[in-house]
């Protein structure tokens, strides 16, 4: 078995930001290192790793930061202009998606948490930068919402507020977190 490393988060974004790093393969990569300890991602890559491994032909799914919430992640010592920012981390998601596609993906999931944390500043440009990602995407699409970490976000909303602006996105299926404690409307 050949086990590849892959570089760290703020190795591929310093790079990626400069344009020395591919987006399809910051992607892929993130896929692993993003779900690490996450829910059993994390193993399942080790153990169908092996030759002779079988996964049973179900749907891949494959999960990629969002344009609107690595915006609101980001440092922004360049754009100085988080919507031309988000937008260019659409352009740059989009190429990802089509890749994951083109390499036999079933469904790509859009990460979008900061939807719901900003909501106010979504409804502005969010659901704008998520459908640029989503331009000329064939495949499967998802967006997932969250909270946030449980561990990390303590006051939480009773509801997504964001919610209904998905209505007039292009994304084809919607992934809501409901573990949240007292979490209403859902």
């Amino acid at each position: 078995m050949k086990i590849d490393f892959t570089p760290g988060s703020i190795y591929q974004l310093t790079h990626l930001i400069a344009g020395t790093y591919d987006m399809g393969f910051t992607a892929i990569d993130n896929i692993i290192a993003y779900r690490e300890g996450q829910n059993e991602a994390y193993s399942n890559r080790f153990a169908t790793a092996l030759d002779g491994v079988d996964i049973d032909n179900r749907p891949i799914k494959i999960t990629v930061p969002g344009p609107f919430t690595m915006s609101q992640q980001a440092q922004d010592d360049y754009y100085k202009d988080e919507v031309a920012l988000a937008h260019d981390y659409a352009a740059a998601v989009n190429a990802a998606i089509k890749d994951l596609f083109a390499a036999g993906a079933d469904i790509v999931q859009v990460d979008e948490p900061y939807m719901q944390a900003r909501a106010e500043k979504a409804k502005m440009f969010g659901v704008k930068v998520l459908d640029r990602a989503l331009d000329g995407v064939t495949g499967t699409t998802a967006v997932h919402i969250c909270f946030g970490y449980a561990a990390v976000i303590h006051n939480r909303p009773p509801a997504y507020s964001f919610l209904p602006e998905y209505e007039s996105s292009k994304v084809q299926q919607i992934s809501i977190e409901t573990a949240q404690a007292n979490l209403a409307g859902c």
